[in-house]
């Protein structure tokens, strides 16, 4: 058995192990720290017009631990979107969109628009004046997008409430974003 796991090892880690590899790791380990931070914070949201914005405040006012770990997602996201930024722009320079690294590149790419959803929806979810904003400024970005821009912009306004988006933010992305991870660093193999 010992000597199977030293082979999958020499398989999957990269061939020089140096700086080039340090914000994939760290982006795991942030992605890592949000999915467990997220449980917990899934555990008492509710996600109804009238109910959202006060169980956030029973959550970082009376839960054990609730706002030290609301701050923590909230400055981990932060931090995961810079690391997985940082990560593709070396793989850039590195031109990994060439050659037999092209799948990394495009699953990586994917990665970087699911933590932008990410981002975005967690910024909605709370219910309170910065998520309103972020999801006003969300879908006129939305309507400059060419020819199909002004349908986005109204379904996205017709058909948003804090369930959908607490669905996308806690089911979708997070499925899709392992299924892409799974990929992304397994694709050498």
């Amino acid at each position: 058995i010992k000597m199977k796991n030293e082979n999958l090892w020499k398989r999957v880690k990269p061939r020089k192990i140096n700086y080039r590899h340090y914000f994939g790791g760290v982006a795991i380990l942030l992605l890592l720290s949000q999915l467990i931070t997220g449980l917990y914070m899934a555990l008492y949201y509710e996600p109804s017009l009238r109910e959202t914005y006060q169980t956030i405040q029973y959550f970082t006012n009376k839960a054990v631990l609730g706002a030290f770990t609301r701050n923590v997602h909230r400055y981990g996201a932060f931090f995961l979107g810079a690391a997985v930024f940082f990560h593709l722009w070396i793989g850039y320079l590195r031109r990994d969109y060439q050659g037999g690294r092209k799948w990394n590149w495009i699953t990586g790419v994917t990665l970087l628009l699911l933590v932008s959803g990410f981002l975005i929806s967690g910024t909605i979810l709370p219910w309170e004046w910065k998520g309103y904003w972020m999801m006003e400024m969300f879908n006129n970005w939305l309507k400059r997008i060419p020819f199909a821009g002004d349908r986005l912009y109204e379904f996205f306004m017709a058909s948003y409430t804090p369930t959908r988006n607490f669905v996308i933010h806690d089911i979708i992305l997070p499925i899709t974003t392992f299924i892409l991870l799974l990929f992304h660093c397994i694709s050498r193999l």
